[in-house]
C-alpha cells in the first residue's frame, strides 16, 4: 500500500519544475535576441562618417557688424570652400555667399555689414571638405 501511495504521489508531482525550466528558455531566448538586436544596431554605425573640426567664430561688433573669423582646427587644411548665409528676423536667408578667400586660411575673418543683418540675426557658415563632404562648422544667433 505504501508503494501505491508513493507512485501516485510521484505521478502527481505540482512542484513546477517545468514552469522554472519554461522561464530560463524565455531568459534565454531573450537575451539571444537582445544580442542579435544590438549586433545588428551597432553595425549599422560603420557608415557614419567622423565630423571635421573647425573652429569658426560669429559675434557682433560693436559698429553692428558680424564678424567671423576662423580660429583654426585640425582640419583647416581640408577645406575647399566656405559659404556664409544669415537670415535676419522676421526676414528671408541671405546667401549663400562664398567666403572662401576670407575664411580659408587660420585668422582669416570674414563682416557682414550691420545694416542688412540687424539684430537679431541666425548666421550660418558652411564649409566643403576635400572629400566633397559639406558640414556646418559654425552657426550662432547674433
Amino acid at each position: 500500500m505504501v508503494e501505491i501511495y508513493m507512485v501516485k504521489k510521484f505521478a502527481k508531482n505540482d512542484e513546477g519544475v517545468s514552469a522554472v525550466i519554461g522561464v530560463i528558455l524565455m531568459v534565454a531566448i531573450t537575451v539571444i535576441l537582445a544580442a542579435v538586436i544590438a549586433a545588428f544596431v551597432f553595425s549599422m554605425s560603420n557608415g557614419v562618417s567622423k565630423p571635421y573640426t573647425v573652429g569658426i567664430t560669429i559675434k557682433k561688433t560693436t559698429s553692428g557688424d558680424v564678424l567671423i573669423t576662423n580660429v583654426g582646427g585640425p582640419d583647416v587644411g581640408q577645406m575647399q570652400s566656405v559659404t556664409v548665409s544669415y537670415q535676419p528676423s522676421g526676414s528671408t536667408v541671405v546667401g549663400p555667399t562664398d567666403a572662401t578667400t576670407e575664411l580659408k586660411d587660420v585668422g582669416g575673418s570674414y563682416t557682414i555689414d550691420g545694416t542688412s543683418a540687424p539684430t537679431p540675426t541666425h548666421v550660418i557658415v558652411t564649409a566643403t571638405f576635400a572629400d566633397g563632404k559639406t558640414q556646418v562648422i559654425g552657426e550662432a544667433d547674433v
